[in-house]
């Protein structure tokens, strides 16, 4: 984070937030469902360009964590996205922030999810992708968006508003 610390999954116990710099006056900080978070067990973390971190649950959604930046990683703020609120999946695999600091979010059985601001844009299996399926995401030099599925790799193209203009299939066969 920008104080400098390590955010460390736990598989069935939240996470850990570790001084990188230990001395007698550091402390470290265990984070779980009891201090807000949406659920325990943590399949992503992820850090965007204002500093929140970003946690994907096994089956409770995704939390933000607003950090208070005069206090060295105390939280100021939890907020919580799951299908209440308009994610496809509950179930989220991997986060990456694009350069307009947007939240892509891989989900298992949902596919993509991207926050724009107060929006969930879904990319899916009923605009192209080959399947809802999505355990990795990044971003190549040109700005296009790669996934990790079950059926392969898909390089995925889309314009400003988030219409996809083309997926394409990288499987085994290619």
């Amino acid at each position: 984070d920008l104080a400098g610390n390590i955010w460390i999954a736990k598989a069935d116990s939240g996470i850990t937030v570790m001084p990188i710099k230990q001395d007698s006056t550091s402390i470290i900080r265990n984070i779980s469902q009891a201090d807000g978070l949406a659920g325990n067990k943590i399949n992503a973390i992820s850090k965007d360009q204002s500093g929140n971190i970003w946690v994907g649950t096994e089956n409770s959604g995704l939390s933000k964590i607003s950090l208070n930046p005069k206090i060295d990683s105390l939280i100021s703020e939890i907020t919580f996205y799951s299908t209440n609120v308009g994610l496809s999946s509950n179930s989220v695999k991997c986060i990456l922030t694009d350069e307009g600091n947007r939240i892509i979010i891989g989900t298992a059985g949902g596919g993509i999810n991207i926050l724009n601001q107060n929006e969930i844009i879904q990319i899916n299996k009923s605009n192209g992708l080959t399947s809802n399926n999505v355990y990795s995401l990044i971003f190549d030099n040109a700005g296009n968006l790669w996934a990790g599925t079950e059926k392969g790799v898909e390089k995925i193209t889309y314009d400003e508003n988030f219409k996809v203009k083309e997926i394409r299939l990288f499987a085994v066969k290619d």
